[in-house]
């Protein structure tokens, strides 16, 4: 998370490692059902089945970045870099150098084309499609896999204050 001097989030960014997620969809599943009830959670569950589709879970030897947003006032300043080289220092597996080489991905809307230039200029690079978009997603969250490429590296900058 990113905070500007009064404290205000600016931005963020999450990391989801492929073996961590074994529990997840029991664990949603429960707390959809508590919070919702059977009736409504049922859709809940098929939508998510077909979104899964277009963004599949990371595999186990993948940390996917996922939930990043910059405040529309910070865009272009440097958050995002600044957010993803945190990452990188404090240790999200596969960035800090980890001997096991974990492959970092992320999926970014093929309409948001200013967040997939971003991505490219932090070395990610685009992964070829394994299958045609599911008919029943709509075309507005049409996405595009991308996959670190650590050559490219990410060049460090510090925020004004």
């Amino acid at each position: 998370m990113a905070l500007d001097a009064s404290g205000k989030v600016i931005g963020v960014l999450a990391a989801h490692d492929g073996r961590d997620v074994l529990a997840d969809d029991p664990h949603i599943a429960w707390i959809l059902l508590r919070y919702f009830g059977l009736r409504r959670t049922v859709p809940m569950l098929l939508r998510g089945l077909v979104l899964e589709q277009e963004l599949p879970k990371p595999k186990r030897r993948q940390t996917r970045v996922a939930h990043c947003a910059v405040a529309p006032t910070m865009r272009g300043t440097g958050v995002f870099r600044e957010l993803f080289g945190d990452a990188q220092r404090t240790g999200m597996r596969g960035l800090a150098g980890e001997p096991d080489e974990r492959e970092i991905v992320l999926d970014v809307l093929v309409s948001n084309t200013r967040a997939a230039a971003l991505y490219r200029r932090l070395g990610f690079v685009e992964v070829a499609r394994r299958r045609a978009r599911s008919r029943c997603l709509p075309v507005d969250l049409e996405s595009i896999r991308m996959r670190y490429d650590p050559r490219g590296g990410v060049r460090q900058i510090r925020l004004p204050d």
